[in-house]
């Protein structure tokens, strides 16, 4: 009987991993194939270094580092071309014959890395908490947030982080099951096993090592936290030490000046845009502000109230409480794509405690109000069905603006096709095509594929916007586009006026199709 109920609670543990594994798998649908403008970025990049990582070469793209990726990727494209390609075919031409296939696949396995997360978060609750209530507010830490969705459905670091800041939270409530006291090295060592993989994967998981002094007592469980965050974080850098040297100087750059990626002038802090910022990025996620407020305000209440019943549960909230804090902090700095780990507003290390800390506060509002737990918790379930009906809409609008957008650069590639059917296209950033997208993941990964993807696409053309210059491709030459027959299709992100007279030759585009997300023009 009670391996049973062991067994039951398990299951019933699943049910809202499941569920949100479901979610996003209807996003993924809904952002349509990967090689479209807006996906392709760094989903192909990621695809393709976890190729070379497959092939035993080390990454080429080690901005985040997001070496954790590589190596998951890597192991998902070595077991699904074992599984699946046929007889004869190399494993990167395969790759590249059918990279949505891999895509597809990876976004997958990440998704269900960061459900499994769950369902662990939900045991831990269990055991370190015993309260129903708790264990499901900790697992709809996805669904607190309209932001993860979008990005669960990515072959790119943020599920990943999402997944090891949430086993991140699980360890800090599973020690609620502890006696007071000394923490167990073991325990310590855990933890640090699950920070030294968030912080592989991303640079903004850094605020999170936190909570190691908070959570931890004696210096034996710090140690044994510390050197096993550092073994975990060395060996799953392992693909990307080469190029490890150029993320501490990109790093070091972003967070000491200002502009895009650190290219502006020298300047640690504006304090005006600074206190902007970071109330933008609170504003942003009402269920974490809750949680913030909620939190402190309590910790602030409860400096004289005796915690006999969950001694650990005021430690472990201010733990989680810090690290939010300072998650928040470190991307105010630059909260957009300069960020000190790229990413627009990119709160995932923080995102993932909400549902712990949501719960923690409730285990601490039962305490002080033990006698008003009928109240509270109907406040607790209409504040609940409020906030559900909130998120829902979110989501609704997060869905329909992917489809809608999915839907309009199918619009241009179709218009492509249709106009340059001998395939005669520059293409530059965010050109939804299949031959771009592969180009851009090559350049991002130490251009190790350009012959094969040269023998796919002959006819490719590349094109920066950024450079004004053509970027080296199978039909590369120093004078094109001038020997080229005419007309020439040019498709990519909607170009400015001042982006227009980049092209060379003197020549003039004409707009042929256009929408909000992409645009063909005719070079003339």
């Amino acid at each position: 009987m009670p391996l049973r109920s062991a067994t039951s609670r398990r299951l019933l543990l699943a049910v809202i991993p499941a569920a949100v594994l479901c979610l996003g798998l209807v996003f993924l649908q809904a952002k349509g194939p990967f090689w479209l403008g807006l996906n392709l970025d760094p989903d192909y990049p990621y695809l393709l270094n976890s190729v070379n990582v497959a092939q035993l070469r080390p990454s080429a793209h080690t901005h985040h580092p997001g070496s954790t990726c590589h190596l998951l990727g890597a192991a998902f494209v070595k077991t699904f071309y074992a599984l699946t390609a046929k007889a004869g075919v190399d494993l990167a031409d395969d790759v590249l014959q059918r990279p949505e296939d891999y895509l597809r696949g990876m976004a997958i396995l990440f998704m269900v890395l960061f459900a499994a997360s769950l369902w662990l978060l939900g045991e831990a609750a269990w055991v370190g908490t015993r309260s129903r209530f708790a264990v499901v507010l900790c697992q709809l830490t996805p669904l607190l947030s309209a932001t993860i969705h979008p990005h669960l459905a990515c072959a790119k670091p943020e599920p990943v982080v999402l997944a090891a800041s949430t086993a991140v939270a699980a360890l800090a409530l599973a020690g609620l099951a502890s006696a007071p006291g000394r923490t167990r090295a073991s325990w310590g060592a855990l933890l640090g096993v699950a920070l030294g993989a968030a912080l592989a994967t991303k640079l903004n998981a850094l605020p999170l090592f936190l909570v190691i002094p908070l959570l931890l007592v004696g210096w034996r469980a710090i140690a044994s936290c510390l050197g096993a965050a550092a073994l975990s974080l060395a060996a799953l850098t392992v693909p990307a030490w080469k190029g490890l040297s150029h993320t501490l100087i990109l790093a070091r750059r972003i967070a000491t000046h200002e502009g895009s990626y650190g290219s502006g002038d020298y300047g640690l802090l504006n304090p005006g845009s600074y206190v902007q910022n970071f109330a933008n990025l609170l504003l942003s996620e009402p269920a974490m502000l809750v949680g913030l407020g909620l939190g402190v305000l309590l910790l602030a209440l409860d400096r004289r109230v005796a915690d006999a019943e969950r001694p650990l549960a005021r430690r472990t909230l201010a733990a989680l409480l810090v690290a939010q804090i300072a998650v928040v902090a470190l991307v105010a700095r630059q909260p957009a794509d300069e960020a000190l780990a790229p990413g627009d507003r990119y709160l995932f290390p923080g995102l993932a405690l909400t549902g712990t800390v949501l719960a923690l506060c409730w285990l601490r509002l039962s305490l002080r109000l033990k006698d008003a737990s009928r109240p509270m918790r109907l406040g607790a379930a209409l504040a609940a069905l409020l906030f559900a009906g909130y998120l829902t809409f979110a989501l609704y609008s997060q869905h329909s603006c992917l489809a809608s957008a999915r839907e309009r650069q199918l619009e241009i590639s179709r218009a492509a096709h249709g106009a340059f059917p001998f395939g005669n296209v520059l293409r530059y950033y965010r050109s939804s095509s299949v031959e771009y997208a592969l180009h851009f993941g090559d350049t991002w990964a130490g251009k190790q594929f350009q012959l094969p993807i040269s023998k796919a696409h002959p006819y490719s053309v590349f094109f920066s916007i950024f450079t004004g210059r053509f970027e080296p491709g199978p039909r590369w030459e120093p004078d094109m586009p001038c020997d080229l027959p005419r007309p020439i299709g040019v498709q990519g992100t909607p170009l400015t006026p001042e982006q227009k007279r980049i092209f060379p030759c003197g020549l003039l585009l004409r707009e042929l199709a256009a929408n909000s997300q992409e645009a063909l023009y005719v070079l003339e």
